[in-house]
């Protein structure tokens, strides 16, 4: 087993998310995403290459993107650029003991499918981080499912639907 990959179940997939949703915790809200995107790459990574432990427990946020994205598991730039917008808001409070700009940055996000959305009801600042969170992660949760559209009986796409 991983050491610093532990497969969620769909009761913790859930508490992750309403966490995530329910806090006032700018800092916990972004380390917590950050490392809920960390997870879903991980899951590819391991989907792809199962004896991709070592990528796993070696290797840095960072790069993982580099690999996913050179390996084509993840060849649309918005999804890349979500990747490393989300890594820069965590290394803003990991290296910074008062980050800068923080509010102008979250609203700056690349949102990934941007173009399918309402933009009546695109969000800002922390909302608009949850937004690329919870969009990143049910792109990579489609690449590990099989994205030929259909859902497993089993699929925790619903777990991010449920508000």
């Amino acid at each position: 087993m991983s050491v610093r990959h532990k497969v969620l179940s769909r009761e913790q997939h859930q508490q992750v998310l309403q966490k995530l949703r329910l806090s006032d915790n700018l800092l916990s809200t972004i380390l917590q995403g950050h490392l809920y995107v960390e997870y879903w790459l991980n899951e590819v990574i391991l989907k792809e290459w199962g004896s991709g432990r070592i990528i796993i427990d070696k290797f840095s946020f960072s790069q993982k993107v580099h690999i996913v994205e050179a390996a084509g598991l993840a060849d649309m730039q918005e999804i890349v650029q979500s990747f490393r917008e989300i890594n820069a808001l965590r290394n803003c409070f990991a290296h910074a003991l008062f980050p800068e700009d923080i509010e102008a940055k979250l609203d700056k996000l690349t949102i990934p499918f941007e173009q399918y959305e309402d933009p009546t009801t695109l969000s800002t600042g922390v909302g608009s981080f949850l937004n690329v969170i919870t969009r990143v992660s049910v792109f990579l949760l489609g690449y590990c499912e099989g994205s030929d559209g259909t859902a497993e009986p089993d699929s925790l796409l619903p777990v991010f639907l449920d508000p």
